[in-house]
């Protein structure tokens, strides 16, 4: 058996164990750029920064009483407005986050909400205007509200320490069958293996921290 088919098979192995273990808080699942949950990225839940901001969308979803409550979550644009790699970005292989709609004083309100129940309560007088960085159990939270670009929406990014990134790491959409659009374990192989780029070299070098 050669060395990609032997990656490869323990690749599958570790993200299918580590799926197991993640937390979807019952939130609709589906492809990048779709605003639903995108599972991948190291050990197929980004690290474990997935299931963290998946459990302050539930906070959300109770202050609310809605499951209507992200406007985005992975995406494929790599930069934030101020030029750095966003924890949006699929290529963000540590790193999630999810976009919060809000306006005005429901906005005020709904992150007050967010404060009080998340982490003991412990910043509840984050009321936003500036960006807010946490750093809690090997993870780094960020939120913003009412900070340039987000007047609209509260954005919340987790990312795990020392996570890896893939600079412009495209997925390009398949000509064929339409379901193989979405951002699956089987898909990013057949990309990674037809890319031109060194993708497949980038990936066997995450993966072997995870053996």
């Amino acid at each position: 058996m050669s060395l990609d088919l032997i990656i490869e098979r323990e690749i599958r192995r570790m993200t299918r164990q580590k799926l197991m273990e993640s937390n979807t808080y019952g939130f609709p699942q589906g492809k990048v750029d779709s605003g639903k949950v995108v599972l991948g990225g190291e050990g197929g839940n980004w690290g474990g920064s997935m299931d963290r901001a998946l459990e302050i969308l539930n906070i959300v979803r109770n202050c609310k009483g809605s499951d209507s409550v992200v406007s985005s979550q992975k995406r494929t644009r790599e930069k934030t407005t101020s030029g750095n790699v966003s924890d949006h970005y699929i290529g963000n292989l540590s790193a999630y986050a999810v976009d919060i709609p809000a306006k005005g004083d429901s906005g005020d309100k709904l992150l007050a909400c967010i404060m009080k129940k998340w982490n003991n309560g412990s910043n509840s007088d984050y009321k936003g205007g500036k960006w807010l960085n946490i750093n809690k159990d090997g993870y780094r939270y960020q939120f913003g509200w009412r900070v340039k670009g987000h007047f609209d929406h509260i954005h919340v990014g987790v990312k795990k320490k020392g996570g890896k990134i893939l600079k412009n790491f495209k997925i390009d959409k398949p000509k064929n069958t339409k379901d193989e659009d979405d951002f699956t374990l089987d898909n990013l192989f057949k990309i990674a293996k037809n890319s031109s780029s060194n993708v497949i070299s980038s990936l066997k070098k995450i993966f072997n921290d995870l053996v």
